[in-house]
């Protein structure tokens, strides 16, 4: 963030997710030291872990002293993070090969995919991670078929 202002102190920034959480990345603390400022300043926040990155971050640049004016000439959000991590397993039965979806993300969405070869896949049902974690999923199209692979695909 570049934001040149005659007393950066005077200066509150706060992060908001997409759920609403915020994280306050800089305090107003008065007076301070006039000759820096905010010049590509980086600010980082661990509070945001584990939430989602799609949707819409808002950054707030608050000047809470009355007097000084500055202008918020740059500011860049990065987001860093990783998918999550998903654990398919599987059991058969007689009639069906029962597959449970194992997911640390409640409310994310996913795709069940079946194929025989690797480049042909077929969905089989598209379903949320619930609280719990996890989703089961009978698939009945098992007889018969000698080998048969599986894949879960997280939904945008």
């Amino acid at each position: 963030m570049t934001a040149p202002h005659q007393n950066w102190g005077n200066l509150a920034v706060t992060l908001t997710s997409p759920s609403g959480m915020a994280s306050r990345l800089a305090e107003s603390h008065g007076p301070v030291d006039t000759s820096y400022g905010y010049q590509g300043w980086t600010f980082s926040s661990v509070r945001h872990w584990g939430e989602e990155a799609n949707g819409t971050w808002t950054v707030t640049v608050a000047d809470e002293v009355p007097g000084d004016t500055g202008t918020l000439e740059a500011l860049e959000l990065k987001l860093y993070g990783t998918v999550p991590q998903v654990v398919l397993s599987a059991c058969k039965t007689n009639h069906n090969l029962q597959i449970t979806l194992t997911a640390p993300s409640p409310g994310s969405s996913y795709v069940l995919e079946a194929s025989q070869d690797f480049v042909s896949w077929t969905s089989l049902t598209t379903q949320s991670v619930p609280s719990c974690g996890h989703f089961n999923f009978a698939d009945y199209n098992t007889p018969g078929v000698s080998q048969r692979f599986y894949r879960a695909k997280l939904l945008p």
